[in-house]
């Protein structure tokens, strides 16, 4: 790796580390302390203007009653058994598409899994008005960190962005109106969330 890439990793790798840590003490604080901290929280933002206020209250109020299923412990371990698995799956389907292009890229199971963790912070990288972020920040590692020639490695970004998030894509359509999701209920929903 060059030594730019190397300094981008080791920062990163401690903003990981410090962001876990604030969660889990955000997360476990609202799990025994949740209506307290819910108080503490909102007047943190009483300076804000009025509107703003009110969707942080609301944002505030969302989050504490979405934690309150942490609280017992029953209900944390159907969560565990359900995301150990998830989290198989999706490294299987990695794996599954590095050795489908095998001609393409050559990694090891470490190193997709390596490649799994930088998942996260493909999804901030946005190149305003095109999008495609994920796709370069996809094609940077390959580079960098496994040695990939840059018209293999974008070739490999993209047909892995399409294989894993754009296939899924026709069946969301397809499953949408038997939710009863239209455009008209995400439009409503939007404009709630937006007050």
């Amino acid at each position: 790796m060059g030594p730019k890439f190397v300094w981008i990793a080791a920062f990163g790798g401690r903003i990981v580390w410090i962001s876990c840590i604030l969660v889990l003490v955000v997360l476990l604080s609202l799990r025994h302390f949740a209506e307290p901290a819910r108080r503490r929280l909102t007047a943190a933002f009483r300076f804000r203007p009025e509107a703003c206020f009110q969707r942080v209250e609301r944002f505030l109020t969302a989050l504490v009653q979405g934690v309150e299923s942490t609280r017992s412990d029953a209900a944390l371990l159907p969560i565990f058994v359900y995301s150990v698995p998830e989290g198989v799956l999706i490294a299987a389907c990695y794996w599954c598409v590095v050795q489908a292009s095998a001609g393409i890229v050559s990694l090891t199971f470490v190193d997709v899994l390596i490649l799994m963790g930088f998942v996260p912070f493909r999804g901030v990288v946005q190149i305003p008005g095109t999008g495609g972020g994920r796709q370069v920040a996809a094609a940077l590692e390959l580079t960098e960190l496994f040695g990939t020639r840059l018209e293999l490695a974008t070739s490999f970004a993209v047909f892995f962005w399409i294989i894993t998030f754009v296939a899924v894509v026709p069946a969301g359509l397809g499953l949408a109106p038997k939710t009863r999701l239209d455009w008209h209920s995400l439009r409503q929903l939007n404009r709630e969330v937006a007050k």
